[in-house]
């Protein structure tokens, strides 16, 4: 490749990398934004930007309302969405994260996302010690008493949250399990301000689950992370570690849900 030749390939990522920055900022808006809006924040001129999105159009990738001549997101994204999402499964991007979190604490490693009123293991990775917790994959637990529940509940708008614990009568597993809903919505408060849940005993005595969640570029959780075994294991004083790696390993999966950083070149 001669100089002219590298000269244009590198002209040609540029152009990628500003089109991106711009469908990724325009992502943002929850209406449709200005061209000049959209330049002032992603720090491209307004002609380079006007011809960028006039190109993005014809492909369908925005949309600009001939009315207001303001841009939002075109419909290709949503099909593009769709196959992004049956190609790249949760578990087959992020199992090698479990792996760790297991390897790091010892104790059964899940992923779990909601399921209706229920949380689902979409994936797991077995502690290596003889005396192991689960459900395994494919199982669904309660919201109310399990740790990746009350992950996957603190990320729910209280009314919402409300309306799940009220719907019924809460199951107690154990003599630990908390069933009065206000108690509840009290702890999921303090959940969201630490950062994980336990259940401390709450799904079956002799057994602790710490989780804490997964979220997607906008800040939503999307899933929850968590380890469970034995209390003998997971002790009362090993909980402040234990938690902090969870919290860790939940902080790199969310990491590479979110959206590229805009002030990358």
């Amino acid at each position: 490749m001669n100089k002219e030749e590298k000269e244009k390939n590198n002209q040609g990522v540029l152009v990628i990398n500003k089109a991106v920055k711009l469908l990724m900022e325009l992502s943002k808006f929850k209406v449709d934004a200005e061209l000049s809006e959209l330049s002032r924040r992603t720090g491209i001129n307004k002609s380079t930007a006007s011809r960028i999105l006039a190109a993005l159009e014809r492909w369908k990738f925005v949309r600009q309302n001939p009315t207001t001549r303001r841009f939002s997101l075109g419909h290709v994204l949503i099909h593009l969405g769709n196959l992004a999402s049956n190609q790249l499964q949760l578990p087959e991007l992020f199992h090698f994260r479990l792996e760790k979190l297991a390897e790091l604490t010892g104790e059964t490693s899940s992923l779990v996302i909601l399921d209706g009123d229920k949380a689902i293991y979409i994936d797991q990775v077995p502690s290596k010690s003889m005396i192991r917790s689960f459900p395994g994959v494919g199982a669904s637990v309660f919201l109310h008493c399990t740790a990746v529940g009350k992950i996957l509940l603190s990320g729910m708008p209280r009314e919402k949250a409300e309306k799940l614990l009220g719907r019924s009568p809460l199951p107690a597993l154990t003599c630990k399990t908390i069933v009065d809903p206000q108690a509840l919505l009290k702890q999921i408060e303090e959940i969201k301000l630490k950062g994980y849940a336990m259940d401390d005993e709450e799904t079956e005595l002799g057994g602790r689950c710490i989780a804490s969640p997964v979220r997607n570029s906008r800040g939503d959780i999307v899933a929850a992370v968590g380890i469970s075994g034995p209390s003998s294991r997971i002790t009362t004083e090993r909980v402040p570690e234990l938690a902090k790696i969870v919290i860790e390993v939940a902080r790199e999966i969310s990491s590479e849900l979110s959206l590229p950083s805009l002030a990358q070149k």
